[in-house]
Parts: structure tokens; sequence; C-alpha cells
């Protein structure tokens, strides 16, 4: 692939367990090596502060030498809600400024209830969203098919009005670096509402894969319905990239992890992405 990027992604990353980030490692480096860069920011109490903060520097470590520019710390928080609004803020005016927050989909109430204000948090900052979900079973599979999904039924529209009302632009930027890294397949799945659009929607996706200097290493698949109800016909992937809309919470985002039989990133746009400069 060679598209050029003037966008690299920054991700800061909150941490209260260690072990998921373990599992995440693969996928940090596919999104920021080599010009990205990663910032590890563990959510501890007073109990176990001393014990994530050597765990998390030795994940820290592993990035580093896999060629990620990569800096942790450890921050003693009453909750991780708090903890990671608190990063935040503070990382506003560092020199490598986060533009992207990368959550975990979180499970159990408790940590449910903390996602919205996160994602309005970032928002009100101007930090794009990353929420991922690894599917329990098959993880990153083989590394070799990404899905970018993009919503086309507002034909009519202009592609840079698509690509911003559907939270587009993240996650097209992200879906091109994941399949360089991989030098895997990139299939663009657009969803109609009408059969009739087929036609003009593949148009919209050529001029996409065009202006944003998509290389065509995947196909384009045009589906005929709401994403829940289609998400069963897309290729199967190693990873389902979605743009979330108003109205998406984390009953859509687990129904799609099973429907799309893969993990996915669900991305949220911060106003600062453009993926046809």
């Amino acid at each position: 692939m060679h598209a050029a990027r003037g966008w690299k992604p920054n991700l800061l990353v909150p941490v209260r367990d260690a072990a998921t980030l373990r599992g995440e490692y693969r996928l940090l480096r596919a999104l920021c090596h080599p010009e990205g860069s990663v910032k590890l920011l563990g959510i501890a109490t007073r109990e176990t502060v001393e014990d994530l903060s050597g765990r998390i520097d030795a994940l820290a470590g592993s990035l580093r030498q896999a060629g990620v520019f990569t800096s942790d710390s450890v921050i003693d928080s009453t909750g991780f809600e708090t903890g990671v609004v608190a990063g935040m803020q503070a990382l506003g005016s560092a020199f490598f400024r986060p533009n992207l927050l990368f959550l975990d989909l979180p499970d159990g109430p408790a940590h449910q209830a903390e996602l919205p204000s996160l994602l309005l948090e970032a928002r009100r900052q101007r930090v794009g969203v990353i929420v991922c979900a690894m599917h329990h079973e098959a993880g990153s599979g083989r590394e070799q098919v990404v899905n970018v999904w993009l919503d086309l039924s507002a034909q009519g529209s202009s592609i840079a009005e698509v690509l911003t009302e559907g939270n587009s632009h993240l996650a097209l930027l992200l879906a091109y670096r994941l399949a360089r890294a991989w030098e895997a397949e990139l299939n663009i799945v657009g969803t109609i509402s009408r059969a009739e659009d087929e036609a003009s929607a593949r148009a919209q996706v050529d001029e996409i894969r065009d202006l944003a200097r998509i290389p065509a290493t995947g196909r384009t698949h045009i589906l005929v319905g709401e994403i829940e109800a289609v998400a069963h016909l897309s290729p199967q992937s190693d990873f389902d990239i979605i743009g979330l809309r108003a109205g998406d919470d984390l009953a859509f985002m687990n129904r799609m992890v099973e429907a799309t039989r893969s993990s996915c990133m669900f991305t949220l746009d911060s106003g600062n992405e453009n993926v046809l400069a």
C-alpha cells in the first residue's frame, strides 16, 4: 500500500487490567507502527498502584522494542472514569497530545455506566475514540481481512457529507493502517435502504477509494438494509471497523460482534480527521 497519510494516531490507552492490554498488544502495534505513538495510562487504587506500575512498564518496554514510541504512567484514582478524564485533561497540552482515546468495550453494569461520559468528554476535548471489542473466541483472527462499514443510505449527499455524518473519517483511516500493517484485504461494506440505489452507492465507494487513495486490495460490497440486519451477509473478516451513529449503544456494539463473528472497532470522529486530505 502506497497511499500517503499526514494523519497519525497518538493513542491514549487507559489500563485497569494489564492482562487485557496484553491481548491487544498486536493491534496497538499495527495501528501505531511506525509513526504513531501510545501513551499507557494505568488507573489504579492505592492498593494496586505498585503492581500495575510494574506490569504497564513492562508492556511499554515491549512496544518500544517493537518500534512504537511509547510512554507510560500510573495514577491513583478514585475511579476509572475520573482517572481517564483527568488524564485527558492533563495531556491536552502535552507535546505528543493524544488524538485518540482507546477504550475496551466495558462489561458489567458499573463499567458500562462509565462509557457515555467518557465519550462526551472526548468529544468536548476534540479527541477521537476507538471502542475495541475483541471477539471472545476469534481474537484478531488470521489478520488477513479488514472490513470497514459505510452508511450510504442518504443517496444524493456529497462524499464529504457521507463521511462526516457517518463518523467514517476515523474508521477509514484506521482500516487503512490496519490493512497496511497486516498486508490484508480491505473491504468496504456499504449499506443502502433501497436495492435500486446499488449502482450509485458503488460509484460513491469508487470515488471514496480514489479521493482517499485507498488501494483496491479488497472488494466493495453493497448490502440492502440496516447494518445489524445485514451484518451476517458481509464477508468474514478478522476485524470490522464501524463508525458510531447517534443512538448506537453498548447493546448495539455487542450485537455487532456476534453478527459479524469478528472483533470490532467502533469509532467516533473528533472533527480533526480527514481521510480525503
